[in-house]
């Protein structure tokens, strides 16, 4: 039975890359298949993309906040209108109860 060694022998396996007729390495393969424009930032700095960052992390903040409030305006309102019923009911209830002595 053949040792490692010998299986790897004349292969420079720290520094790459394979001889010729092996299977290609991943950063080969990742070279050879993705398109050159998307090698590129498309000129966004990376301070700009930090802003982009912070940007969607106070809208979102925003949009929640908002979404709450609107919900929570919603159920206050159906308070009031609960209210304003209970209260036309029993307005009603005295007149009926006045009418009655």
């Amino acid at each position: 039975m053949a040792s490692f060694a010998e299986y790897t022998k004349g292969y420079d396996l720290v520094n790459g890359p394979t001889g010729y007729g092996n299977p290609m390495s991943h950063a080969e393969f990742v070279a050879m298949s993705t398109p050159r424009d998307l090698y590129s930032s498309a000129g966004i700095k990376p301070a700009e993309i930090v802003t982009m960052a912070a940007v969607n992390v106070v809208g979102q903040w925003a949009l929640r906040k908002a979404i709450t409030k609107w919900a929570t305006s919603r159920k206050d309102k159906e308070m009031r209108e609960i209210q304003e019923m209970i209260d036309a009911e029993l307005a009603a209830l005295k007149k009926a109860k006045e009418k009655e002595k």
